[in-house]
């Protein structure tokens, strides 16, 4: 699975205005709006990163369901082979 973070939009210019009105100067507004426009990119998980990995760990877990439900399958049959019923004398 690969976090590309596209879907996320953030507007690095209103961040940077919205900074300035706040007291910032121009360059710690644009230093701000660098960095986290890079924390976005490169840690945020997207909705449609999530939906990716559900979908696999739905498909992984239904993997495992068919194996552990064959793995019982299995054993019951053995044990149902070994059993001998009790004589009637």
């Amino acid at each position: 699975m690969s976090m590309t973070s596209s879907a996320i939009t953030f507007d690095r210019l209103a961040y940077i205005d919205r900074l300035k009105e706040a007291g910032f100067d121009d360059k710690q507004a644009r230093a701000q709006a660098d960095a986290l426009d890079a924390a976005l990119r490169d840690s945020v998980a997207t909705k449609a990163d999530l939906e990716e990995l559900a979908g696999e760990l739905r498909t992984e877990m239904a993997n495992l369901k068919v194996i552990v439900s064959a793995g019982w399958s299995s054993r019951r049959s053995r044990s149902a082979a070994s059993f001998s019923p009790p004589s009637n004398s």
